[in-house]
């Protein structure tokens, strides 16, 4: 008999360690944030680092027409949803054209009402849209067709150390991509993400700017990103990892 426990960081938990006795009965941890094994691995505890890498394969859909602007993942707050609203009027009075698409479920009841009430107080319900939580593969077609994915996230102790999932599926549907400024995203290189100062509003609203008139740059940022994932960033490299653990529990 063996057992594992399977840790994911998806929000700001009590407490960033779950109980030592829950975590004593098992005999390996597998978390997707390196951080949580140092320490786990401190307290005795095996623990190993599985990425939630994606897994290749070709992405079919083509880019839009109109450029697509698009946040996908948990709703909230803490995530920078609002600032990602706030940025879009300054784009809108210096006449560029495109659409923002935010995607996902509500963390805390009434965020996806708030947020829609910003987006009407400030005129732009033609511009930005908030659609609720579909499939993995319908989200995946819709993400292939945009050209910017942002990761807004403020800066909260979480956000430090956990690695967005979203930001590999953006690196797999030829994205650029546009993310603040935290250690957990700035690890994985600087030349396809497009960096801004957490909680800052106008550098936000600058970076989309530049890419938006920049054709080339979006077009090279989304080409790099996605040459990561096929040959680095992906699930067949991490899969021997995982396979490699089970064999060593069952002999």
């Amino acid at each position: 008999y063996f057992s594992f426990f399977f840790l994911m960081l998806r929000r700001p938990p009590r407490s960033t360690l779950f109980p030592y006795t829950t975590l004593f009965r098992s005999d390996y941890v597998f978390t997707t944030t390196p951080e949580l094994v140092n320490r786990y691995e401190q307290r005795g505890v095996n623990s190993v680092f599985i990425p939630n890498y994606p897994i290749v394969f070709p992405r079919r859909s083509k880019k839009s027409v109109i450029p697509t602007i698009i946040y996908h993942g948990q709703i909230s707050l803490e995530r920078g949803l609002e600032d990602l609203i706030n940025a879009i009027p300054p784009l809108i009075k210096k006449g560029l054209s495109f659409k923002v698409e935010i995607y996902g479920s509500e963390r805390v009841p009434g965020t996806m009402s708030k947020l829609n009430g910003y987006i009407n107080d400030l005129n732009l319900n033609d511009v930005v849209k908030i659609y609720n939580q579909i499939s993995h593969s319908e989200m995946l077609k819709i993400l292939s067709k945009a050209h910017i994915a942002v990761i807004p996230f403020r800066d909260y102790p979480m956000f430090q150390i956990a690695i967005p999932v979203k930001m590999f599926e953006a690196m797999w549907a030829h994205c650029a991509i546009i993310a603040s400024d935290l250690d957990s995203i700035r690890e994985y290189g600087e030349d396809f993400i497009e960096f801004y100062p957490p909680g800052d509003v106008e550098a936000l609203s600058r970076s989309i700017e530049r890419l938006l008139l920049n054709n080339k740059e979006l077009e090279r940022m989304g080409n790099d990103g996605s040459k990561l994932i096929k040959g680095k960033y992906n699930w067949k490299n991490v899969e021997p990892i995982l396979l490699d653990v089970y064999s060593k529990v069952v002999s």
